[in-house]
């Protein structure tokens, strides 16, 4: 994971030096065909750093498919809950669903946790914010397979709202200064809770199939999702 770091770390920085070039060559007063010359170079590279971190990106599917598999299997062993949440003490019974929560997005914010932390490290802010792009399509893409979609009956019309939502977000996701997110200075220009409304609403399309219970575990393990994203204000942006 380092050495494609390095990789695309030299990428970017042959689009900077090519940058600073075309400036030095006199920016936007250099002769035409010098300057096409230049801008599409940077664009070449531009499409080069794009298309590795997608790849990059794409290598870690297998081990986020299983720690989503393990999300599920986890939830799906969750037990009580016939009834309703708000029978007995109301306030006990959202503490125990939020540690629910937190324990069966534990594969998952395990593997994202020693990533991201890496990348941070790692790579350049402009490559990072490219990888937390791609890594984002890619956990919403495989939990909208592996946690929504297997248990509706009607596969072509349940969640099709998150759907959209999920590729409009994955189609138009542009982060701000994404290199500062494991130091408190990150900025982001991304709306997560567009892509996640859909989700949110989870526990109510899948009541048949999971318990009432299960239901909120999922729905705050979700929310927990988008907070993550969201970084405390200082990641994807909520509204």
């Amino acid at each position: 994971e380092r050495i494609a770091c390095i990789l695309m770390n030299n990428i970017q920085q042959l689009r900077v030096q090519l940058e600073k070039m075309f400036e030095s060559m006199g920016g936007d007063k250099l002769e035409e065909d010098a300057a096409n010359i230049l801008k599409e170079l940077q664009q070449n590279l531009n499409s080069a750093l794009d298309d590795l971190a997608s790849q990059f990106a794409i290598s870690l599917e297998p081990r986020i498919t299983q720690s989503v598999r393990e999300l599920g299997d986890m939830l799906l062993s969750i037990k009580g809950g016939s009834g309703t949440l708000a029978a007995g003490n109301l306030a006990a019974q959202r503490n125990a669903v939020a540690v629910e929560a937190d324990e069966v997005l534990r594969p998952l914010m395990d593997l994202l946790d020693g990533s991201l932390t890496l990348y941070a490290q790692s790579c350049e802010k402009t490559v990072l914010k490219r990888l937390l792009k791609e890594l984002w399509k890619i956990v919403m893409r495989i939990l909208e397979k592996t946690i929504v979609l297997p248990p509706m009956t009607d596969k072509t019309m349940m969640f099709k709202h998150l759907t959209d939502n999920a590729k409009n977000l994955a189609s138009n996701a542009k982060i701000e200064d994404m290199g500062r997110l494991f130091k408190s200075h990150m900025a982001g220009k991304q709306d997560v809770k567009s892509a996640l409304s859909g989700v949110m609403d989870i526990s109510k399309e899948v009541e048949k199939n999971l318990s009432p219970k299960q239901c909120a575990v999922l729905d705050v393990a979700l929310d927990t999702i988008k907070q993550y994203f969201h970084a405390g204000g200082n990641g994807l942006k909520k509204t």
